[in-house]
């Protein structure tokens, strides 16, 4: 793999259309076999952006046949999905998480993600789908357990809300949305939200007209689905107010 990431490499800085071409293909077939280790390999620290950049080949405008012409621009040849991933994404570690293991398990969640669901969705097989998706599944639950775990976990969450509020939201937004899924314990955790004041605070910024109202009404739902009883604090808070 170092091998071919070189060729690549050298492939971009001349303009050679067809060679990048055809480490695409290798890079296909191999991520074909629906390997676990190969394809975490791929996505680890120190080839995830080469993994990523040889797979913005275009299929329909490239052909690995004809002479490279050093006068095309190959950016046209090219998605970008470097560019989007150096450029606007950002990890907010709103638990202040210094665990490497679980930090590594949620970048390659990240990673894996997007791998499954833009770099190889123009061509993904079913083998591939399953092995990701088992991969994607297995890391948020480990990851999730951590977090619904963890004993200042609420405090962290709740301090945060009122400093970082538009992150911690999205933040639980997620975590509720995944969690959903997965058969783990995490009722005292909603709960422990709740108790500590989560719905007040929503209660709170219910009259603005800004993006945080939309997101902390989205957070009221997905919260809602675990931890029913949001539900009668909010109806309590609400008539209290009329």
């Amino acid at each position: 793999m170092n091998k071919l990431v070189k060729i690549f490499h050298a492939a971009e800085e001349f303009n050679y259309r067809v060679k990048i071409t055809l480490v695409f293909y290798i890079y296909k077939g191999l991520t074909c076999f629906n390997d676990p280790i190969f394809i975490e390999r791929m996505l680890s620290d120190d080839m995830y952006m080469d993994t990523i950049g040889i797979f913005e080949c275009k299929l329909n405008q490239v052909s690995i046949t004809g002479i490279d012409d050093p006068d095309i621009n190959i950016e046209l040849f090219k998605y970008r999905y470097r560019k989007f991933i150096g450029g606007q994404v950002m990890f907010h570690n709103v638990l202040d998480i210094t665990d490497e293991k679980i930090l590594k398990r949620i970048h390659l969640n990240y990673r894996l993600t997007f791998f499954k669901d833009t770099a190889i969705a123009r061509w993904i097989g079913e083998g591939a789908l399953e092995i990701l998706t088992k991969m994607i599944a297995a890391n948020y639950d480990y990851v999730l357990e951590y977090v619904y775990s963890g004993k200042k976990h609420v405090e962290i969450v709740m301090e945060k809300v009122k400093c970082e509020a538009e992150k911690t939201v999205r933040f639980l937004i997620e975590v509720a949305r995944v969690s959903r899924t997965f058969n783990i314990k995490k009722q005292k955790f909603f709960d422990g939200l709740v108790d500590a004041g989560l719905v007040q605070w929503i209660v709170n910024i219910s009259n603005k007209t800004d993006l945080l109202q939309v997101f902390s009404f989205e957070l009221f739902l997905n919260v809602a689905q675990i931890s029913p009883c949001i539900l009668h604090i909010r109806l309590t808070l609400v008539c209290s107010k009329s």
